[in-house]
């Protein structure tokens, strides 16, 4: 059963290669070395996956299809080398039990037929500056189009889902994504350019020299996204010891960094996980206290929250997470003075999070989210931001907690 049941998820897949074969005759595709070529060099790159922020993935599937494009070959066939290609390393991904992200093959696809339009229109506009092989030149104006192309529309087609998916603005989104897998992005355009470039002379062995820098440029973006999760996880275990010592309430610094990362998202903020970083490890200085009492040292936050700074300082890494958690407890507003200007967006994020979930937590005197809402906006503009306590709203009313 569990066999038949894995089996199924490669029927998509196998649909759609179907389906491109009973095509090509009406499409008219060329039976071509050159095409054969391009097409297993898109189903090599389509198999080299990269995942990146908000749960999207992306590959180096479209370098050997533009490639094709800057070698002078028709959209329609650039389109289907493309489409053929990514068809053949979905099935092959589903038959070795690897499966990949098949409903983000159309959005590259549109990125690679628009690119690949874009090129060849700047090209017939008369982009004089080329360079290559003479047979074969490659314009320079078409390819700072298809360098914008790539970026900008395909960071576009993979915040939009996500922002609808959350519900958050899209623009930081749209920023973040494009930090993310940019450089993804970019070394696509790079790697296809070069194979566009040794392809006339090479031919076969662009391949094996085509692979090398893939299987390079792969590897590295693995061992990122590998070390960014390696980060997460020791912060999230380190975040559990207050609690395993009964410092505070199970389950605290979880609930307070899943809600700083959406209050940070609603506001505007692209980049988040130092925020989830700082929030996770927001009570860790209660390590210091010598009774374990959740509510205990509710007068020594200050002292509390330096002493949680200079943990994480004594580990070298992440000194902006260090000043959040020194600052988290820093009213928003003192005398007249605005001291939020000078605070960190993490701090006042996290500050506002954890009264929260302070007040809602079933472990005290639990009360309502309305209730706990309406505590917080008696505190804005002095103790709170203003601006959190909005977003915080928001947050509730799309939940319909309030």
């Amino acid at each position: 059963m569990p066999r038949s049941l894995h089996s199924r998820r490669w029927i998509p897949a196998a649909v759609a290669a179907l389906l491109l074969a009973g095509l090509a005759p009406f499409l008219r595709v060329p039976r071509s070395w050159d095409f054969s070529a391009f097409v297993v060099f898109v189903m090599l790159g389509e198999l080299m996956e990269v995942r990146i922020a908000g749960g999207t993935t992306t590959s180096l599937g479209i370098a050997p299809a533009l490639a094709y494009a800057f070698l002078g070959h028709p959209i329609a066939e650039v389109v289907f080398c493309f489409a053929g290609g990514a068809a053949a390393a979905a099935v092959l991904g589903q038959l070795v039990r690897r499966p990949s992200a098949l409903g983000e093959i159309p959005l590259r696809g549109v990125v690679v037929a628009a690119a690949a339009g874009a090129y060849a229109l700047t090209d017939r506009l008369g982009g004089a500056a080329r360079f290559g092989p003479t047979d074969t030149p490659i314009s320079i104006a078409g390819l700072g189009v298809s360098v914008a192309i790539v970026l900008g529309l395909g960071t576009l087609l993979r915040a939009l889902p996500v922002a609808a998916r959350d519900r958050v603005p899209w623009r930081p989104v749209f920023a973040g994504s494009m930090r993310s897998a940019g450089p993804v992005d970019l070394s696509s355009v790079s790697a296809g350019t070069l194979l566009a470039l040794a392809y006339p002379v090479l031919r076969g062995w662009s391949l094996p020299l085509f692979l090398a820098p893939l299987a390079a440029t792969h590897y590295s973006f693995q061992q990122l996204a590998s070390i960014k999760r390696t980060y997460l996880q020791t912060i999230r275990a380190l975040s559990r010891v207050p609690e395993m010592a009964l410092y505070t309430r199970p389950g605290h610094s979880a609930r307070v960094a899943a809600l700083s990362v959406g209050i940070a998202r609603e506001m505007g903020i692209s980049d988040t996980s130092e925020i989830e970083y700082a929030a996770l490890l927001h009570d860790i200085g209660r390590l210091s206290l010598a009774d374990a009492d959740p509510d205990a040292g509710a007068s020594q936050r200050l002292e509390l929250a330096l002493v949680g700074a200079a943990i994480v300082e004594e580990t070298g890494h992440f000194p902006r997470v260090a000043e959040m958690i020194r600052t988290q407890h820093e009213p928003f507003r003192r005398r007249g003075e605005n001291t939020g200007r000078n605070l960190p967006a993490g701090a006042r994020i996290i500050k506002v999070a954890s009264a929260y979930d302070d007040l809602t937590c079933t472990g005290g005197p639990a009360r309502s989210p309305w209730d706990a809402l309406e505590r917080l906006r008696s505190g804005a503009g002095q103790e709170h931001d203003p601006a959190v306590i909005q977003a915080l709203s928001r947050i509730l009313d799309k939940r319909g907690d309030v």
